[in-house]
């Protein structure tokens, strides 16, 4: 069970906010409220950057989609015969 605790606005996996300040705070100068506090506001001003941010990559992995989806094209704009898609057999030796 995912149990999350509030903390300077925000809710946390408890295991995160254990590790924060039983491994990764201890001997960094700051206090458990400092950082949360500090990480907080960065959420808040970074969030909706990051947000747009994977909007536009879902849309770059859709338009990707699609060409790959689509069949080559010449120079002319013309799809090539489909013989041309296909690797020759192998010469025969001798």
């Amino acid at each position: 069970m995912d149990h999350r605790i509030k903390v300077a606005g925000l809710q946390v996996a408890r295991v995160l906010h254990d590790f924060i300040a039983g491994e990764a705070l201890p001997g960094s100068g700051l206090t458990a409220a400092e950082f949360w506090a500090g990480f907080a506001v960065l959420i808040r001003e970074l969030g909706p950057r990051n947000r747009e941010l994977l909007r536009l990559r879902n849309e770059i992995d859709h338009a990707a989609a699609a060409l790959r989806a689509e069949p080559p094209k010449t120079a002319m704009g013309a799809a090539p015969p489909a013989h041309a898609l296909t690797a020759p057999p192998p010469a025969s030796k001798p």
